[in-house]
């Protein structure tokens, strides 16, 4: 839980702070809402956070200029979290997944670009797309009820520690990840 924190700091002035900082957050708003408010933590706060963490990886300019189109699927989330059951069980996990799978294909994307461009390899971002393959692998998991899913969700866990652990020591501008191609 406090694992996150560490990156948020290290991120700050850099375009995944906010990345980091909903997964900082995350986890201590999930335990308030349960503990104070009743509100079950794998139902709507993981779902708002995992669309704030995609929309905070994209470009500042894409998100103005497109704003409707980022302002309308949240405002579907949170009418269809607070007026009807459509959300729950699988239907939520499913989202998760396609989310994270959006994001990871930014991710991926931010990976191509930067290697193109710089002729290296960054390591920061090869971290973060393996840590988001741990998040979607996670839901699928726990999703499709495979053999000793929650068995899985405490290892892809530890391995998220670890991930977080990285992210508070390394940023994506950090030259000691990064290595030349040529």
């Amino acid at each position: 839980m406090i694992i996150w924190i560490l990156p948020a700091i290290k991120q700050r002035k850099n375009n995944f702070f906010f990345y980091f900082l909903v997964l900082a957050i995350g986890d201590p708003l999930n335990y308030i809402s349960f503990y104070l408010f009743g509100i079950n933590p794998a139902n709507s706060v993981f779902l708002y956070m995992s669309y704030i963490m995609l929309i905070s990886i994209l470009e500042r300019r894409v998100i103005k200029k497109h704003m409707i189109i980022f302002v309308i699927p949240f405002m579907f989330m949170i009418f269809t979290n607070i007026f009807t059951d459509i959300m729950d069980g699988n239907a939520l996990k499913l989202a998760f997944i396609l989310i994270h799978s959006l994001i990871f294909s930014i991710i991926l994307k931010l990976y191509a670009f930067n290697q193109t461009e710089k002729g290296a390899i960054n390591w920061f971002f090869i971290v973060l797309l393996f840590y988001e393959l741990t998040v979607i692998f996670k839901f699928v998991g726990v999703t499709f009820e495979l053999a000793n899913a929650t068995g899985y969700f405490i290892f892809t866990t530890l391995f998220q520690i670890a991930f977080g652990l990285f992210f508070s020591v390394f940023r994506a501008d950090d030259q000691r990840i990064i290595s030349k191609l040529r």
